[in-house]
């Protein structure tokens, strides 16, 4: 069982509202090229930078995550390092940091056709790719973001779209998308060898009682860099179960069990 606090920097932070926000677009969302369903990005957008886990597979077709710190350019891009993080295996995090080397791998740029489409432009070692990106909307609402300023307390939100991790034991966290009564979770973290891994859950909807609570997943795909217009994700085996209990719009409690640890 985890205590999660959400993840705020010192810039503004986004707020889940009913609309879109036309003049300060906030790009904070699910994203993917729906082509080749199976990796994705979680954009989380406080101020001028995004902070982006990139979800997708590699050489050896195993889930692995990346991140992208990208800052706002003079021409209304994003671009920033991408970086590969190793670290304590998931079971075995209690309350140290879990990451234990941070390695620059490239470099990636965000650029945004209009609220709900652009591009993602990256270089990774020898390979180099253009993704267009869009968001995922997995039920009718959809997801809508728009900023407000730092101080604004979010504790009485009832929308939990956003980064959440726990301070101690920085280098691991959970993105969750949150549509209607259904939350999409990624949780990035690391397998036994220590190496970047990341579950899903596609489906945790709200329960009766008020939590959010269903099964997780572990993919396996095609390596990122033969990822070429076809869908990416190969298998996606259940290891287990994940639920949230929110005691605001800023603190809760993750409870997970995954390859038979609680």
């Amino acid at each position: 069982m985890k205590k999660l606090l959400l993840f705020v920097g010192l810039v503004a932070q986004l707020l889940c509202c009913s609309v879109w926000a036309q003049t300060n677009p906030n790009y904070s969302d699910l994203w993917w090229n729906q082509s080749e369903s199976g990796w994705g990005m979680m954009l989380n957008h406080q101020g001028d930078i995004i902070f982006a886990p990139w979800y997708t597979y590699g050489s050896d077709g195993k889930a692995r995550w990346y991140f992208v710190q990208a800052t706002r350019q003079p021409d209304g891009s994003y671009s920033g390092p991408v970086a590969q993080t190793t670290g304590t295996a998931f079971n075995l995090i209690n309350g140290a940091q879990s990451s234990k080397t941070t390695t620059t791998v490239g470099n990636a740029t965000f650029r945004f056709t209009s609220n709900t489409a652009g591009s993602v432009a990256y270089t990774i070692g020898a390979v180099t790719q253009t993704k267009a990106i869009t968001r995922q909307q997995y039920t009718p609402t959809g997801t809508t973001c728009t900023l407000q300023p730092a101080a604004t307390s979010r504790s009485s939100s009832q929308n939990y779209q956003d980064l959440w991790w726990v301070p101690a034991e920085s280098g691991w966290g959970v993105n969750l998308a949150h549509q209607g009564d259904i939350l999409f979770v990624a949780w990035f973290t690391y397998a036994t060898d220590g190496t970047a891994q990341w579950l899903f859950g596609s489906n945790v909807p709200r329960q009766a009682d008020g939590s959010y609570s269903g099964p997780l997943y572990r993919a396996t795909g095609t390596p990122f860099s033969q990822i070429n217009g076809q869908q990416s994700l190969l298998t996606a085996p259940a290891v287990g179960n994940v639920s949230f209990r929110f005691t605001d719009g800023e603190h809760g409690v993750m409870s997970y069990t995954a390859d038979g640890s609680t």
